[in-house]
């Protein structure tokens, strides 16, 4: 059986082919196909560029709510007989831990990096057009800040650099949608609803391990917290559950202030026995090793 391939025809006048690789990350190859064959990168301008490491595609699902899911990860780190290694040439899909990889974020890695090793899934390679990738990373850019507040290194192109079409070839083989990932957060930038599934996150559920309704009242906190708007950060604590793992000092920051900003105005003690319940548990997770890991690459 012949590997699907798909086909970039860049504004540049350059042509990018990758062959697919379903043996490899099955479900990954679904979601790329999937969204390239309902026009989500046609259009599409490179967000990220990291010299010496990575070109990414997009950190806010390509501002398209079509790409707003997430899906499980297929890499060795979690129990995937994938072997590719992610070396110049490759192409891999992005990803937020432990609540999954992003169904379309692909990105190419410019350099070896132990780092992107085992920890995203490889599902494909650069056949065409690998040195037009390598001169974008030459280009001129300016700082861009993520969405969610971090120092994550974005630099985008000051010139568009836009896929102008996309070509898909499957070689008579039928590949069916991909299998989503039940959503628990949505990551910073999505422009999606809100819209959770699956059990609490685990800070929610020793915060409250009692009776269903505290778990409901957890949840609800947990999902109206994105409403709170962070004033000194320009953030929403809703992002907290996909920074804790990058950031400690951040998110104590981020609930801290948010609590003083406005949980204070309602005169509840018991929201600052929350906060400070919360913090120390994201602490107690932290140390073990237990929490979400914010994209990126």
């Amino acid at each position: 059986m012949q590997n699907p391939r798909v086909t970039f025809q860049m504004n540049t006048g350059r042509t990018i082919v990758l062959e697919l690789l379903p043996d490899q990350a099955p479900n990954t190859v679904r979601s790329f196909l999937w969204l390239a064959r309902n026009s989500c990168y046609t259009g599409h301008s490179i967000q990220r560029i990291v010299p010496g490491y990575v070109v990414d595609a997009s950190y806010n699902a390509f501002g398209k709510e079509m790409a707003c899911y997430l899906i499980d990860n297929e890499s060795t780190s979690h129990g995937f007989p994938n072997h590719l290694r992610l070396e110049p040439g490759t192409i891999a899909m992005g990803g937020y831990g432990e609540l999954g990889i992003a169904g379309g974020e692909f990105f190419f890695p410019l350099a070896w990096n132990e780092k992107l090793q085992d920890n995203y899934p490889g599902f494909g390679r650069v056949i065409e057009g690998f040195d037009e990738i390598q001169r974008w990373a030459e280009l001129p850019t300016r700082k861009v800040t993520h969405p969610s507040g971090l120092p994550i290194e974005i630099n985008e192109p000051l010139s568009p650099i836009t896929i102008d079409a996309v070509t898909v070839e499957t070689f008579g083989v039928d590949y069916p949608e991909p299998t989503h990932r039940p959503m628990r957060a949505v990551p910073p930038g999505w422009p999606c609803r809100e819209q959770f599934s699956g059990d609490p996150p685990l800070f929610f559920c020793l915060l409250f391990p009692g009776t269903a309704a505290q778990n409901d009242f957890a949840m609800l906190l947990f999902i109206g917290l994105n409403r709170i708007t962070n004033q000194d950060q320009h953030l929403t604590v809703g992002t907290a559950p996909l920074i804790i793992c990058q950031d400690m000092e951040f998110v104590q920051h981020s609930l801290i202030n948010s609590y003083r900003k406005t949980l204070c105005r309602h005169n509840k003690p018991q929201m600052q026995s929350l906060c400070i319940h919360f913090i120390s548990i994201v602490c107690y997770n932290r140390k073990n090793k237990r929490i979400m890991h914010s994209k990126y690459v």
